[in-house]
């Protein structure tokens, strides 16, 4: 019982190591978060909203930046995703310098959790959740090509999906935990 005991102690240390290895390389790897996580922002839908309009030229720009960019979406068929993070260093071969730039700068000015490009076409991007009474409050925008894409994504997703402008859309979530 004891040799199984010490075998199992073994074992049990040999994954940990393993564990720990494998963090250590996706942490080198993948790179770090463009901005870091103590500064991603809580708004509220208003808040959100004034946001969009006084940011609202580069939300453009990026917004279209990421959705030009092949090699994302190939990435994302390719390994048959649904959507790809834009939020890490590890990102920034996919685009050019001024076009790393100007996502680098979005993310500095409106402090997400995250831009995603999805395989529908659209572009999400989430912020950090808010705390009320015992309920969470996500917010977060969406930018569609067609006003057909978001009927599709709203009615999938059972989401209410505000429309601000364009292509543009504003999202609030309450959910209990």
């Amino acid at each position: 019982m004891k040799k199984f005991h010490k075998q199992t102690k073994s074992a049990f240390r040999f994954i940990k190591a393993i564990v720990i290895f494998t963090s250590l390389v996706c942490l080198t790897s993948c790179g770090g978060s463009i901005i870091p996580n103590n500064s991603i922002a809580t708004y509220t839908k208003d808040e959100l909203n004034d946001l969009y309009w006084e940011n609202k030229d580069e939300l453009n720009e990026v917004a279209k930046i990421i959705l030009a960019n092949e090699e994302l979406y190939r990435q994302i068929i390719e390994n048959n995703d649904v959507e790809r993070d834009v939020w890490g260093k590890s990102q920034k071969k996919l685009f050019s310098n001024e076009e790393w730039g100007k996502i680098v700068d979005l993310y500095k000015k409106i402090r997400p959790y995250t831009i995603e490009r999805r395989r529908n076409g659209a572009i999400y991007i989430d912020f950090a959740q808010r705390k009320v009474g015992g309920s969470n409050i996500s917010t977060s925008l969406y930018y569609f090509g067609s006003e057909e894409t978001a009927n599709a994504y709203r009615v999938s997703r059972f989401e209410t999906l505000e429309h601000l402008e364009g292509y543009w859309y504003i999202n609030e979530w309450i959910f209990d935990r």
